[in-house]
């Protein structure tokens, strides 16, 4: 897709509607306060029924000049999208948090924000833009190639495939194969077992490397994973850092598979812990359910 039709599309979002200048006076105190180093709240309630013409009044702020502007605004305009139930709001705000990448410095913020919505808040035209920005110099190349292997379909596994090539970064080869995986290469996520089985469970592994198995929602991979949640081997270490004692990785491994199987038997608080008062039991019931769903559950492929 050419960048000119790109920018093309942002500047008719950006052209000022009569129901935005209506909210633009507290949108632009607003940010005039964030200018100054100050922390408010937002002067502005968020909910469907103003997300519209809010989401116009916040949009020119992601080319702010001010870097501290640019990534509150992205901020805003995250949690707007993920509260809305309009798609075209969230496919709006997703469109412009990509093309804010562009923006110096703003990389990190945009790319966090965009990890928080769902696959089908991204259209192709917003794909497209990220496969773009893979051909450019990029300071987040690890991060913005996972986000494609997210968002895409099959047709970006080219566009990645150069960078699991060995003249690049360990890190960036590694990123290209879980983002290849995650596309349905069948190549990348046999190579990524292959690397995986060879090492040790330990408590760095399943802490460090099996986050990243998660992301690739192929059920080879979880199937391992869930080998690694059977085993009655004590390889990792309890959370307590005064007195660590080896543990189950069963226990690690359960919350991990949490977000990313469907109907699973156990849910996440909000810090991402189990919502348990007996751990063993709900690991002797995560092993059943497995046992008893071991061809037929569903992996959730709609989450970051």
């Amino acid at each position: 897709m050419p960048k000119n039709f790109l920018y093309f599309l942002v500047l008719l979002s950006l052209l000022p509607s009569s129901v935005a200048a209506q909210i633009g006076n507290p949108v632009d105190s607003y940010f005039q306060e964030i200018r100054k180093g100050k922390e408010i709240a937002i002067p502005f309630t968020i909910n469907d029924s103003n997300s519209d013409a809010l989401v116009s009044g916040l949009l020119p702020y992601l080319k702010d000049s001010s870097e501290a502007v640019r990534k509150k605004d992205a901020l805003i305009l995250r949690d707007i999208g993920l509260k809305s139930k309009q798609s075209s709001i969230r496919r709006k705000i997703t469109f412009h948090i990509v093309l804010s990448m562009s923006e110096k410095n703003q990389q990190p913020t945009a790319m966090a924000a965009l990890k928080k919505f769902k696959k089908e808040d991204f259209d192709k035209v917003v794909t497209d833009s990220l496969l773009i920005f893979l051909s450019q110099k990029h300071l987040q190349k690890n991060e913005l190639i996972r986000l494609i292997g997210f968002v895409s379909g099959p047709e970006a596994i080219e566009p990645v495939k150069q960078f699991s090539d060995p003249k690049n970064a360990t890190s960036i080869r590694w990123s290209a194969l879980l983002a290849m995986s995650r596309l349905g290469d069948v190549d990348a996520t046999n190579s990524i077992l292959q690397r995986v089985r060879k090492l040790k469970v330990s408590d760095e592994v399943v802490g460090q490397l099996f986050p990243d198995l998660v992301y690739t929602r192929q059920k080879q991979i979880f199937d391992y994973m869930v080998e690694v949640l059977m085993s009655d081997k004590a390889n990792c270490e309890s959370a307590d850092n005064d007195n660590p004692t080896a543990i189950l990785c069963g226990y690690r491994v359960m919350e991990q598979l949490a977000p990313a199987i469907k109907n699973y038997p156990l849910t996440l608080d909000t810090s991402g812990d189990v919502k348990t008062s007996d751990y063993k039991k709900s690991l002797a019931l995560v092993r059943q359910w497995f046992q008893q769903n071991s061809n037929t559950y569903i992996i959730d492929n709609s989450t970051f």
